[in-house]
């Protein structure tokens, strides 16, 4: 998902320094937080297979990817890197072809 350790902290509900004690493997998170960092998962995956599939129908090449929000930058993002594997044409942003 690409996230910081702050953002990661937040997603799980626990503090900093805790998710370094998880990566460092001083310590395992609860339950509680490895269920809400795999619903983020699931949510993020779930965006994306809706968002490429919104793309892919539209027979606009090259496919312009455009954030419009601060969400949007991961969620295309992982996009272009499909795309780019995909071997399909398209741009960031407002770059011309």
């Amino acid at each position: 998902m690409g996230l910081s350790m702050r953002e990661l902290a937040h997603l799980a509900g626990v503090n900093e320094r805790r998710v370094r004690a998880w990566l460092s493997g001083e310590s395992n998170p609860s339950t509680a937080a490895i269920e809400k960092i795999t619903a983020a998962h699931q949510q993020f995956h779930t965006q994306v297979g809706h968002r490429l599939a919104q793309l892919l129908r539209t027979r606009t090449r090259p496919i312009r990817l455009e954030p419009t929000t601060a969400d949007d930058v991961p969620v295309l993002a992982a996009i272009a890197i499909i795309l780019t594997y995909r071997e399909i044409p398209h741009v960031i942003g407002s770059t011309p072809p």
